[in-house]
């Protein structure tokens, strides 16, 4: 990554997290490793690296069109609730994983909910600090969960992807192309 002068930005921190299944049989677990750089004495994300079975399902042809609709556009920080509402453009539907690429990547849902028109799979996962610069937080999990939902339309098709975490309540819908993050401050 480039600075702004043009300079290569270092790493100052970076940690490798595991997300594991708290409810699943096979107790399914993925890896994240997170990258910051400073900005003046801020950590600030400098990259962020999927484990290869979850960029099977969410690949830079899903992951960058999202990321561009989140940042283009210009948001209050200060406040103590951040409420980012987007338009999901360019977004290839081609990209958008199906029920049978969820199940292989995540398992049996611990939950399914039907109604007349669309399905839902749950999922709870938890974050372990797997690798971390702090040697006493290695192998703890954070017990905070990671609420997931996908909801599929009759022909099994990605309509909304659903996160919830701590502070944070992330919605992408992808038949109404929008998305919300909505981020308690406290």
């Amino acid at each position: 990554m480039q600075g702004s002068e043009g300079e290569e930005t270092r790493v100052i921190n970076q940690d490798i997290f595991r997300i594991q299944d708290q409810f699943g049989d096979d107790r399914k677990s993925f890896e994240l490793s997170i990258a910051y750089h400073a900005v003046d004495s801020t950590p600030i994300l400098k990259s962020v690296q999927l484990d290869k079975m979850l960029s099977q399902l969410f690949g830079p042809a899903l992951i960058e069109p999202i990321l561009r609709s989140i940042c283009s556009d210009d948001y209050d920080l200060s406040l103590s609730r951040l409420d980012m509402r987007f338009t999901l453009n360019n977004l290839p539907t081609l990209a958008l994983p199906n029920k049978t690429n969820l199940l292989a990547v995540f398992g049996q849902a611990e939950r399914i909910e039907n109604d007349t028109q669309a399905e839902t799979l749950f999922y709870t996962f938890d974050f372990i600090k797997f690798e971390t610069s702090e040697p006493e937080a290695r192998g703890v999990f954070q017990y905070k969960p990671i609420y997931l939902s996908f909801t599929l339309d009759d022909q099994q098709k990605l309509l909304k992807l659903h996160i919830l975490y701590h502070k944070y309540d992330y919605l992408l819908d992808f038949e109404k192309r929008n998305g919300r993050l909505l981020v308690i401050r406290t």
